[in-house]
């Protein structure tokens, strides 16, 4: 099961430094110039992006 994992470089919950260091395990990593909270600070910009890890993440259909 591919994972992703998106750092917030404005978060001061958890540093950005310290989410990178979460992110190792992950197969692919993504960044957002948000706070701890992008589902409040920039909802459209958050959604744009997981539709995107979604949809790279599917299965390419068989012919």
């Amino acid at each position: 099961m591919p994972s992703s994992y998106v750092v917030y470089d404005r978060d001061k919950a958890l540093e950005p430094s310290r989410q990178r260091e979460l992110a190792t395990s992950a197969d692919s990593v993504h960044r957002l110039p948000s706070s701890h909270s992008p589902f409040l600070s920039m909802p459209r910009q958050l959604a744009t992006l997981l539709g995107r890890i979604a949809t790279s993440a599917l299965p390419t259909p068989r012919r």
